[in-house]
């Protein structure tokens, strides 16, 4: 993958699974989004496993997140190397 100096769209149909984001959140050099139907999406550079698929890895394309919570997430903040999701019942992963 290349490194775009302009923006590039992100995400459709193909990439949500059919949903659009409604939350978008940027870290240090990763991005996260929570799409309409409460999945939180990840991708960028993995440090620290701040992308939350369990490893350091980056990934160049929006990845789902395996949400350890069976709510909905609502709201996603991002820092240098962490994430934080709450979900609709109030929890925090």
């Amino acid at each position: 993958r290349e490194h775009k100096m302009l923006p590039a769209r992100v995400g459709g149909d193909e990439v949500f699974g059919g949903a659009c984001a409604v939350v978008v959140a940027a870290g240090f050099s990763y991005s996260c989004i929570i799409s309409s139907d409460g999945e939180v999406w990840t991708w960028g550079y993995g440090a620290s496993g701040c992308l939350g698929h369990g490893d350091a890895g980056a990934r160049h394309l929006p990845t789902r997140l395996g949400m350890p919570e069976r709510s909905p997430a609502v709201m996603v903040a991002c820092g240098r190397f962490h994430s934080v999701v709450v979900t609709a019942d109030g929890g925090v992963c």
